[in-house]
């Protein structure tokens, strides 16, 4: 049975970036812990990343880790970036973050499918939004496509160590906030340049129920229930007709 390592990807201090709502140290750590608190209870997941690229202080968070789930395995992964033009937005961050990751952490190192999550969201129905398990690893890219494709989810998707290596991160240059090239146009070129190459995507079983403050926006994420469920009733629609 294939594993699921959960990235989670942080930044305490967020400085000067371009399109940041949610800039304040103290909020942000806030939403880290109140977020790893609920991924800490999730079940299907093999180990935790925490992954942080501002040089913050995670003493608090590992405190919470170990008082509310010792058991659990949690990789701590925290550096200081390299200085990036606060113009370009916050989507350089990430793909550095992800970078370091992938060079640094042991759990994701392995086969499997590395669950690549914005560290201050939770994710309610995300049981319904794990693959199956199964004792082949399944697509090599599961993630939402919206806007003619144009356009993927960047706070949740599941791909394969190999995917991020080889399409994603070779491509995260053309990032540029400034110019509109977003992390999220930047991942579906990635997703639509490996199934060009024989790779598989997938959109993911369920949508997900994305739930925080939004660090570009600072409004609070989720809908009502009516609303959710007519968004989740198109998701499954696009979803029949593009893995068709």
């Amino acid at each position: 049975m294939h594993e699921i390592n959960l990235l989670l990807t942080a930044t305490v201090h967020v400085r000067s970036t371009a399109m940041t709502a949610r800039t304040d140290p103290g909020q942000r750590l806030a939403d880290y812990a109140a977020a790893l608190g609920f991924w800490l209870r999730v079940g299907g997941i093999d180990r935790i990343v925490f992954c942080e690229n501002s040089g913050a202080d995670l003493a608090p968070l590992q405190r919470i880790a170990a008082q509310l789930a010792p058991a659990r395995r949690v990789e701590w992964v925290g550096f200081t970036g390299a200085a990036l033009d606060p113009a370009r937005g916050k989507g350089l961050g990430e793909a550095q973050i992800i970078e370091h990751a992938l060079a640094e952490s042991e759990s994701l190192r392995g086969e499997g499918y590395v669950l690549k999550a914005t560290g201050r969201y939770t994710v309610p129905n995300i049981a319904q939004v794990l693959p199956r398990p199964s004792a082949s690893l399944g697509p090599d890219v599961i993630c939402n496509l919206h806007e003619n494709l144009a356009r993927a989810d960047s706070r949740l998707f599941f791909s394969t160590p190999p995917f991020l290596a080889r399409y994603l991160l070779p491509r995260c240059a053309e990032i540029d906030d400034s110019r509109s090239i977003f992390f999220e146009h930047v991942l579906a070129r990635a997703v639509l340049r490996a199934v060009s190459d024989g790779l598989r995507w997938e959109m993911p079983r369920h949508r997900p129920d994305i739930r925080g403050v939004s660090g570009t926006w600072g409004a609070r994420l989720g809908s009502p229930f009516g609303e959710r469920q007519a968004r989740a009733a198109v998701f499954r629609l696009r979803r029949l007709l593009l893995q068709r």
